[in-house]
C-alpha cells in the first residue's frame, strides 16, 4: 500500500487562493524552481495526486511531496525560493571603494613615488594601508570584480604637434570649411581601419556519441574598410586592401553619394602619394581636402568611430571577411554605429543631408557599401557656433542627476570618479555579497513592474522537463 498523504487536495489546499491565482504566479514568477512550485500547488488544488504532479513538473516524488507539504504548512510565503547570501566577502565594502577612490587619485596620492597604477601596487597599497590579508591572485580577481583594468594610454609621438600649432590648425580648418561649405561642400572626415576576426573550433549541436563534422581550427580572417563622417551620416565601404587606388575609389565614391566633398584625412603614404594628388586636382570641382596635423590622430573624429565599429565587432566568432562585413552591416543597422559629431565646437556650420537625401544614397549603395544617416547626430546651427564656456565642458562630464547622485555611496559620489564610471557601478562596490546583489536587482527590476514586464523564461533545462512532461507555465 502507498503512503497516505498529509496534505489535502482540492479546496482543502490553500483556502483562499484559487486555481487562476497560482497559474498566474506561476506565469509571473522569475526564478524557475518557485515558478514550478507555483504549477505543484496548481496541480494539487485540482486534485493531481503527488506522483502525477512529479510527472508534469519534472521533479521526483519526494522532491514535490516535500514541497506540497512544506505549502500547506506555510502558505503562499513558502513559495518563493530562500536565496542564501553566501559567505561573507574576505574584502569587505569599505575596502572595495576606498581601493576604488585610490585607483582614480592616483597613487602618488596616496604616498607612492610612481607615476600610475600597476595590480601589484594596488595589492600592497590594500596590504599595507587598509590593512587587507588576501593573496595576490585572489586580489586580483576582486579587482576584476570592481571594474579596475589594466588600461594603456595611447603615446604621444615625440614629433606630435603642440598646442599652439593645433589651435592655429583648428582656426585655418574651420575657415577652410566655411569656405567651402558657402560653395556647396559636405565636409567628410575620413579614415580606414582593418577589422580582425578570429575562428576557431565552434560548439554546435549534434546527437549523442555522434562526432561532429566540423574540424577544430584556429586562424585569423580581416577585412579593410574606409570610412566617411558627415555632420549626419556615416559611410563605410569595404576594400580588399588599402592603397591609392581603393582611397581614390572610395573618395569617388563619396563624391557620386554626398555630392561637393571636402575630405579631411591623415598623412598616410597613400593619401600623400602623387596620383591621389593628380586625382584630386583633377576633381577640384566636386573634392577638396585637407590634411589634418602629423602625428596627431586623435584630432581626427573619425578616429574613434573607426574604435566605436572595432568595439561592436568584439568578443563575436568571425570566421570569414564575409562574416566581418555582415556582422558590420547588423551592427550599423541596430545602432550600435552611429555618426559622431564633427568639430563638436567648430564655428562652422558644416552642410547636413536630408532625409531625401539619405534615401536616395541608401538606394544608390552597392555591394559591401554601408550608409547611416542621423539626423540628430549634430545641432542645427545658423552661422557661427559659439565656443563653449568652462560651465557647459563641466556640464558634459557630468552625467548624473542630482537624484541619481544620492542613491550612490558618498565616498564614490563626492571622489571626483567620472559619472561615466558612476553610472554603471559594478555591484562589487555597490553590494557586501552576491546574494545581496542579486537580491537588489531582482526587487529594482520586478518590484513594481507589471506583469508582462517582469514575466520570465523558465530555464532551459526547466523548459525540457516541462516539454517531456507535456505541460509547462507557458503552456497553461
Amino acid at each position: 500500500m502507498g503512503r497516505k498523504s498529509t496534505v489535502p487536495t482540492g479546496d482543502a489546499f490553500l483556502p483562499g487562493t484559487t486555481v487562476e491565482e497560482l497559474r498566474l504566479m506561476a506565469r509571473r514568477e522569475a526564478d524557475g524552481k518557485s515558478s514550478r512550485k507555483c504549477l505543484a500547488a496548481m496541480h494539487r488544488k485540482r486534485g493531481l495526486s503527488a506522483k502525477e504532479i512529479a510527472v508534469i513538473i519534472g521533479e521526483s516524488d519526494n522532491v514535490t511531496r516535500g514541497w506540497l507539504t512544506a505549502i500547506h504548512q506555510g502558505g503562499i510565503s513558502a513559495i518563493p525560493r530562500k536565496k542564501s547570501p553566501g559567505r561573507p566577502r574576505k574584502m569587505p565594502l569599505e575596502t572595495r571603494q576606498e581601493i576604488a577612490v585610490a585607483v582614480h587619485r592616483g597613487p602618488q596620492a596616496v604616498g607612492y613615488d610612481a607615476n600610475y597604477w600597476t595590480l601589484k601596487l594596488l595589492h600592497r597599497y590594500a596590504t599595507e594601508e587598509l590593512g587587507l590579508d588576501m593573496s595576490y591572485p585572489a586580489a586580483v580577481k576582486n579587482f576584476g570584480e570592481m571594474g579596475i583594468r589594466i588600461k594603456v594610454p595611447r603615446p604621444e609621438h615625440p614629433l606630435a604637434a603642440s598646442p599652439e600649432e593645433r589651435a592655429l590648425f583648428q582656426r585655418q580648418t574651420n575657415r577652410d570649411l566655411e569656405a567651402s561649405a558657402r560653395e556647396g561642400f559636405q565636409s567628410v572626415l575620413a579614415d580606414e581601419g582593418k577589422l580582425q576576426g578570429y575562428k576557431n573550433g565552434h560548439a554546435q549541436a549534434g546527437f549523442r556519441g555522434v562526432q561532429p563534422t566540423r574540424r577544430l581550427s584556429s586562424g585569423r580572417a580581416s577585412a579593410t574598410v574606409f570610412v566617411g563622417v558627415g555632420a549626419n551620416f556615416l559611410f563605410a565601404k569595404a576594400a580588399p586592401v588599402a592603397n591609392t587606388e581603393t582611397y581614390i575609389e572610395f573618395r569617388g565614391r563619396l563624391c557620386s553619394l554626398a555630392g561637393k566633398v571636402h575630405v579631411i584625412d591623415d598623412g598616410a603614404g597613400y593619401h600623400e602619394s602623387n596620383k591621389s594628388k593628380r586625382d584630386a586636382a583633377e576633381n577640384a570641382g566636386t573634392l577638396r581636402r585637407t590634411r589634418t596635423l602629423p602625428h596627431t590622430p586623435n584630432d581626427n573624429p573619425a578616429e574613434p568611430q573607426i574604435r566605436r565599429i572595432k568595439d561592436a565587432l568584439s568578443n563575436v566568432a568571425l570566421d570569414s571577411e564575409g562574416a566581418i562585413l555582415a556582422e558590420l552591416k547588423w551592427a550599423m543597422k541596430t545602432g550600435q554605429i552611429a555618426p559622431v559629431p564633427l568639430y563638436k565646437y567648430a564655428r562652422v556650420d558644416a552642410p547636413r543631408i536630408s532625409p531625401r537625401k539619405a534615401r536616395a544614397i541608401e538606394k544608390k549603395l552597392k555591394d559591401g557599401e554601408y550608409f547611416v544617416y542621423a539626423p540628430d547626430a549634430t545641432p542645427v546651427t545658423k552661422g557661427r557656433v559659439k565656443l563653449p564656456t568652462a560651465d557647459e565642458l563641466k556640464k558634459e562630464t557630468e552625467i548624473l542627476s542630482p537624484e541619481e547622485r544620492k542613491k550612490i555611496p558618498p565616498i564614490l559620489a563626492n571622489s571626483g570618479i567620472p559619472d561615466k564610471f558612476l553610472a554603471n557601478l559594478p555591484d562589487a562596490l555597490l553590494y557586501e555579497s552576491p546574494g545581496k546583489a542579486r537580491a537588489a536587482r531582482h526587487v529594482e527590476y520586478h518590484g513594481n513592474a507589471p506583469a508582462k514586464r517582469a514575466r520570465a523564461k523558465l530555464p532551459a533545462s526547466t523548459a525540457r522537463r516541462g516539454r517531456a512532461g507535456g505541460l509547462n507555465a507557458r503552456s497553461l
